[in-house]
């Protein structure tokens, strides 16, 4: 099933089971809350949903500084800054018990979605022609724009415009703003095919899913301004839809480009996009029960238990990270490790605080998830900028435990100043300002992990590393932050984000130690294979000097014909060629680590292959063998770097190694397809035997007296998550051997 199949049923797919199952939501199932908490939650989750493209286009923009690149980032940022607005000004309103929707609303909603809709036909439009922005000043000023444009419409409509409006004028307007929105979403649709996927991580079948629903949703919002059916209930289910989609339509494809296969990638997009829908599962649960009407039940005992759990856990968190980082170095995990131990200190403050009445008489104290919050964005921010540049030397403990110190003093001093300005100032006391400050800070941080794990998922080669592991469980333990912005203390929505507080975290120190015990093991396969190594170089050493010490000893004797002579230089010429290749490969393979630190990109493997026989030729010469290569496709990209190269080489060289004088080897790609996926795939035939590499490559080329040739390409493509068979089929036909090649195939 090629691309455009598979696009066109995700549509025919995603579409009607997104309506229906939004229709039984609403209706049968009853999962519908109009509370202040319910309204906070669902566009808490719609920013963050709609996030995960906004960090994707970031992360990209970094790599190119495409126009295209910062007018997407800018599109998504504009929905992510009016939901976290909305979600805040909503938890201002939770003494009041529904919140109503009217025609203000609607009007206000439609105007969102027609902005959105303008601005993702400039993203497909910018994407059709790419356009470099050299000037800071230009990225700077163009980004403003495309940033402040939307926002500013959208104050002057709600302040100036709306509540000027009859309820006949709102409805006009409102319908007039669907046209225009659903016209420029249509042209969305019609661009697409000419966006260059290659440039940004696009699913075109998500993406056009998403497109369709977000129609669907602002003709909705129509329908409901004029006759009030369906209900904006529908319309909103739609707009998260769509949201939802949009964050498979580039975290699938940027997972894939990193590196993952296709169950990794959709594990872990799929992971996050449900881990922050839990605290809304949990909101709809108690809001649509009544049990949001439970009068509060003080425990301190259970209080106590929760956050002595949690402190504790973190800070072994915290030394196991700086346990594991002694074995495996990695700058990231610093600040990680004082975001572990800023939790486990104040942890133990917020216990102190809110079980003595003489340090904290306002109750639990709120000023310290605030300070703490934004304490943790600026150590994120300082992981992702050591993920990018890492500094040169390794970090000092006591500059680490200073900066702990130095974090957690940061912390309890805005506590303090918190405490001191309620006593000063009561008539702030019971405000909600301070939960909508709580919240817009933990919506900030839960962005910054996002962006963390994205970016390391794109250095990690298609592997969970430490870091991620880490990263995606403090990102479990800042969810409950959210929840407690807008349940109080001692409700049963409090309780809740206290067990899952300590049920996050609870998780840590088993992951964490499985890591360090999977680091020991490959330590030791690493030994294991570097004297298989050692043996290989050692065999391949020993021939070449046997055949070079002969052709030398076959010169210097009389009686040799100059036809014979020429044959004995140039198979002189062949070792020494055998030779340099050799000491390539032993470098590579002493860098193994190494390899999978080289970023990957988009690679034609029709030009690696040719360049590959350029080189090749001119070591061996044309007399020694003839290549003939004849590609299906003249473009077959695929994730490598220039390392693809050297495992052309490598074949070619052993192949030539195994056969004889002026053979021909005959080489071709093609595309095939297995469980769905698309792969590129090398095939290399020579005359030769050769035993089969698919028990164990290593183990049996040095038991058949193999090259370190092929175990180098074989070690190089596993960075690439290729693949290599060597089948012998000598006895079945003309072909000798084939060596197989296989390597995810990435579209255009």
């Amino acid at each position: 099933m090629r691309a455009n199949q598979r696009a066109v049923l995700k549509v025919v797919v995603l579409v009607p089971t997104a309506i229906l199952g939004a229709l039984l939501a609403i209706g049968p199932g009853g999962l519908v809350s109009y509370s202040p908490a319910t309204r906070v939650g669902v566009n808490s989750l719609l920013a963050y949903w709609i996030a995960i493209p906004l960090v994707i286009a970031v992360i990209t923009f970094r790599s190119s500084q495409l126009r295209a690149h910062l007018v997407t980032a800018a599109a998504f940022a504009f929905p992510v800054i009016m939901h976290i607005g909305k979600a805040a000004y909503n938890l201002l309103l939770l003494d009041i018990p529904e919140i109503q929707h009217t025609p203000i609303n609607t009007a206000a909603d439609t105007t969102e979605l027609l902005l959105l809709s303008f601005l993702l036909l400039c993203v497909v439009l910018c994407y059709s022609r790419s356009v470099l922005l050299d000037s800071p000043k230009q990225r700077v000023a163009f980004a403003s724009l495309i940033l402040l444009l939307p926002l500013a419409i959208r104050g002057l409509l709600w302040f100036l415009v709306f509540p000027n409006l009859s309820s006949l004028g709102l409805k006009t307007l409102s319908w007039s703003l669907v046209i225009v929105g659903a016209l420029a979403l249509t042209s969305t649709l019609a661009v697409l095919p000419r966006v260059k996927s290659k440039e940004l991580p696009l699913d075109k079948g998500y993406f056009a899913s998403a497109i369709l629903l977000l129609v669907i949703a602002i003709i909705a919002l129509g329908f409901h301004a004029s006759t009030g059916r369906p209900g904006w209930e529908f319309a909103e289910t739609m707009q998260m839809g769509g949201f939802l989609v949009l964050s498979l339509a580039t975290g699938i494809p940027y997972m894939r480009r990193a590196g993952y296969g296709r169950r990794p990638a959709y594990g872990l997009v799929l992971g996050m996009i449900l881990l922050f829908y839990l605290p809304l599962v949990i909101t709809i649960a108690i809001e649509s029960s009544g049990l949001s009407l439970l009068p509060p039940v003080a425990n301190f005992l259970a209080y106590a238990i929760i956050h002595v759990g949690a402190g504790s856990l973190s800070a072994m968190m915290a030394v196991l990270l700086y346990l594991y980082s002694r074995h495996k170095f990695s700058w990231t995990h610093y600040p990680l490790m004082l975001i572990f131990g800023l939790w486990a200190s104040l942890t133990v403050a917020l216990l102190v605080a809110f079980t003595l009445p003489s340090f904290s008489v306002l109750g639990e104290p709120s000023g310290i998830y605030i300070v703490g919050a934004i304490v943790t964005l600026a150590l994120l921010i300082t992981a992702a900028r050591y993920e990018v540049d890492p500094p040169k030397r390794k970090p000092k403990v006591s500059r680490l435990v200073a900066a702990l110190i130095v974090s957690v003093a940061l912390t309890l001093l805005g506590e303090t100043v918190n405490q001191v300005f309620l006593l000063v100032n009561p008539s702030f006391i019971g405000s909600l300002l301070g939960e909508a400050v709580e919240l817009v800070a933990s919506l900030a941080v839960m962005l910054a992990f996002t962006y963390l794990i994205f970016l390391l998922a794109r250095g990690s080669h298609g592997e969970m590393s430490a870091s991620l592991y880490v990263t995606l469980l403090l990102a479990i333990w800042i969810l409950p932050s959210v929840l407690k912005s807008y349940y109080s203390v001692w409700t049963l929505g409090w309780f809740v984000s206290e067990i899952l507080l300590l049920m996050g975290i609870v998780a840590g120190p088993p992951i964490l130690a499985w890591l360090y015990i999977k680091a020991l093991e490959e330590s030791k396969e690493m030994h294991t294979r570097s004297s298989l190594f050692a043996d290989l170089l050692m065999h391949d050493v020993t021939n070449y000097n046997q055949v070079l010490m002969t052709s030398l000893e076959l010169l210097g004797s009389e009686g040799v014909h100059t036809e014979q002579r020429k044959r004995l230089a140039s198979d002189g010429k062949q070792i020494i060629s055998f030779a340099e290749q050799l000491i390539q490969n032993v470098r590579l393979l002493t860098e193994t680590m190494r390899l999978k630190e080289k970023p990957l990109e988009p690679t034609n493997l029709v030009s690696a292959f040719v360049a590959a026989l350029d080189h090749f030729s001119q070591k061996v010469g044309s007399d020694a063998v003839v290549v003939e290569f004849d590609p299906e496709e003249a473009e077959a990209a695929v994730l490598a770097n220039q390392l693809i190269v050297h495992v052309f080489l490598n074949i070619l060289y052993y192949a030539l190694e195994r056969s004889r004088h002026g053979v021909t080897i005959k080489s071709t790609i093609r595309l095939t397809e297995e469980l769905g996926d698309d792969y590129w795939e090398v095939r290399i035939s020579a005359p030769g035997v050769v035993a089969d590499m698919k028990a164990n490559p290593m183990e049996s080329q040095l038991r058949s007296g193999g090259s370190l040739g092929l175990v180098a390409a074989q070690k190089m493509l596993e960075v690439f998550r290729g693949t290599l068979n060597v089948i012998d089929d000598s006895g079945e036909s003309d072909n000798g051997v084939i060596y197989v090649i296989r390597l995810p195939a990435i579209k255009d």
